[in-house]
């Protein structure tokens, strides 16, 4: 979450420094702000209620977001909205830092075949085993291959792990919300293997920007 707040700060001080020269890249910076805090909005509405002012301060900042965003062609009226949304997110970053729990790292498996488990099952017990860490073990869906490259039938073995390993279903984990301290995969190569590919969502060009640690194990026959 910290994280998260740091992202739109650094972005609000890089929008009002480009904001006359390039306002077209401003407006595509916004939209993927206000995206980005109402994920994170969404995700602090499932903890405690205590925690709703900070829901609404999120709300507060799209608003900002949105007048900042009708208001491209002023640099004073974009400046002095920066200037709320500092404060806000500056808040919302101290709120979060002293005021919530301290979080657990969150360290999520995401295993594809469940008969390539048993490369990640010991990582997985030492993080399961480790007070400090709440471990997942998300299975992901996954497509054989046409020889084009193109998909074929989609495959989903969330059913087929040991009874002992706890499965959380990949719709049920919000990894841009969560942003966990590591991610484990087995299946590095993206759109590159020329036999399987696992959802293209998990890519692991796309989950470097979900976690502070994508850690790969590879699989040697």
């Amino acid at each position: 979450m910290l994280q998260t707040v740091d992202t739109l700060l650094r972005a609000n001080d890089a929008i009002v420094k480009t904001v006359t020269s390039n306002p077209k890249g401003v407006a595509e910076a916004l939209v993927q702000c206000q995206e980005s805090a109402i994920t994170l909005g969404t995700y602090i509405d499932t903890l405690d209620e205590r925690f709703a002012p900070l829901v609404r301060t999120l709300e507060d900042y799209c608003e900002n977001i949105y007048q900042m965003s009708e208001s491209l062609s002023d640099e004073n009226v974009c400046r002095k909205v920066s200037k709320k949304i500092q404060k806000q997110l500056t808040g919302l970053q101290n709120s979060i830092k002293y005021d919530m729990p301290d979080d657990k790292k969150e360290v999520v498996f995401l295993p594809y075949k469940a008969s390539m488990w048993d490369s990640l099952e010991s990582v997985w017990k030492a993080a399961d085993e480790d007070p400090d860490c709440d471990a997942y073990v998300i299975p992901i869906p996954y497509f054989d291959k046409n020889p084009d490259g193109s998909f074929k039938e989609e495959h989903y073995e969330g059913d087929q792990y040991p009874d002992y390993v706890p499965v959380t279903r990949y719709d049920d984990y919000d990894l841009e919300a969560r942003h966990p301290g590591v991610i484990y995969i087995h299946n590095p190569y993206d759109e590159h293997n020329h036999v399987t590919s696992v959802h293209p969502y998990f890519y692991s060009k796309n989950l470097r920007d979900y976690t502070d640690n994508l850690c790969i194990y590879l699989i040697l026959y």
